[in-house]
């Protein structure tokens, strides 16, 4: 029989997956970074993960770690990439478990006033990327600081953490809706209400999930599909029961009021566009907490990757266009982080979702057949082939960057 492991090595790796997990790492990749870790120490055990803890196996008996359930900033999460990557290189079990603690004590790197800010910033900044009129633009970057400083305070309880979604969607249809009224507007872009909510839908975790499948981690990776569906399903539910108060309708991609055409007029050119990602990147930036060079190479991924939907949707069509672009980004983004791992590509990476996973679009569809509105169908396709194309331009991404050994990164 094998000798069982020290205590310090156990909880040191298991706190590491952990924090990997809280981080937002998906299973497949925190089993394999721990097994590496272990490896590279020397350590003679097995390492398996789930979305809620991870399993440490020494020989002898087998140990679960927890997760915290902890919402980590984006500076946080470079620190736990960074911290990952150096102990794949061989480090002191103290010093692994010194460097998780000071992680976790960490505070905000901004102050709240300036994070919030930088949630209206993302909001307004989609609003006008999906073409809402100039109206809603503003509405949406107030919006985006309400709906930013509830989830501050009220996201740090699980159960009202569950029902936020809901009664969020709920109260952002009310506003907008209500604000139309106010000023005789009979027909609103459903994407004015998606726009303050688009840190809510969980593209990126339906996304993620779908590859955790396609991995083989199939029972985490479909609960993690199960709870995206979920929190979109709220998400819609709670948009149509606003707009079902106001005595509304949802028609193609605009919601009616009264009489209209269901055709809502876009104000914003499209050369706002470009602007308005910048603003987006600098938005994540402030919100979610990053650095200023994680905040850089944020934005300049954005651009890089609304230009790629631009380009290339017309031509290679929306579920083409988001793999491709994912591919590239992705496989560069790693090659990044192995120079540099304080920029990991699980956070440079991560906003990129926010534009080219059609979350707004799969609200819309959602929303639309829970209402039996017309143009549901072709709404819901676009977003499963920009899903499955994510998917399958992700793990080519991955392949692609895997083929490059050399430097000490290790996941994006």
């Amino acid at each position: 029989m094998a000798e069982p492991a020290p205590d310090e090595q156990v909880e040191a790796i298991g706190r590491l997956g952990v924090a990997l997990l809280d981080a937002g790492y998906a299973v497949t990749d925190v089993s394999r970074i721990a097994r590496a870790v272990a490896g590279s120490n020397e350590a003679d055990f097995t390492v398996g993960a789930l979305p809620s803890g991870v399993f440490v196996d020494d020989g002898d008996r087998a140990r679960v770690l927890a997760s915290t359930g902890t919402s980590f900033t984006f500076e946080q999460v470079g620190i736990v990439g960074k911290l990952a990557a150096e102990a794949e290189r061989g480090m002191p079990w103290h010093e692994l478990q010194s460097g998780i603690d000071r992680v976790y004590a960490m505070r905000p790197r901004y102050p709240l006033w300036l994070s919030l800010i930088g949630s209206g910033f993302v909001s307004g900044g989609i609003a006008v990327v999906l073409g809402a009129p100039w109206w809603a633009v503003a509405l949406d970057a107030v919006l985006g600081i309400l709906v930013g400083g509830v989830l501050t305070y009220a996201g740090r309880y699980p159960r009202i953490a569950a029902v936020l979604p809901f009664f969020l969607a709920l109260a952002i249809s009310l506003l907008v809706g209500l604000t139309a009224v106010v000023f005789g507007i009979a027909e609103i872009p459903f994407f004015a209400i998606a726009a303050p909510l688009v840190i809510l839908i969980p593209g990126a975790a339906v996304t993620n999930a779908l590859i955790e499948v396609s991995a083989g981690d199939v029972v985490s990776g479909g609960g993690r599909l199960v709870a995206g569906l979920t929190v979109w399903g709220l998400l819609a539910a709670g948009s149509v029961a606003g707009v079902g108060i106001l005595g509304g309708r949802l028609q193609e991609t605009a919601v009616v009021i009264g009489g209209g055409s269901g055709e809502a007029a876009a104000s914003v050119d499209a050369i706002f566009g470009w602007p308005a990602v910048a603003l987006i990147g600098v938005g994540v930036g402030l919100f979610l907490a990053a650095t200023v060079p994680v905040t850089l190479v944020i934005t300049a991924t954005l651009l890089l990757a609304y230009a790629g939907s631009v380009l290339l949707t017309p031509v290679l069509g929306a579920g083409f266009a988001a793999g491709l672009t994912a591919a590239i980004l992705l496989a560069g983004l790693r090659l990044v982080e192995r120079g540099w791992p304080s920029l990991p590509a699980i956070v440079t990476f991560r906003p990129v979702f926010w534009l080219l996973v059609p979350g707004s679009l799969g609200l819309i569809a959602v929303s639309g057949l829970a209402t039996h509105a017309d143009g549901t169908e072709d709404l819901l396709s676009t977003t499963v082939a920009t899903v499955l194309g994510l998917v399958i331009g992700v793990q080519v991404g991955a392949v692609v960057s895997e083929a490059f050994k050399s430097g000490p990164g290790h996941n994006g």
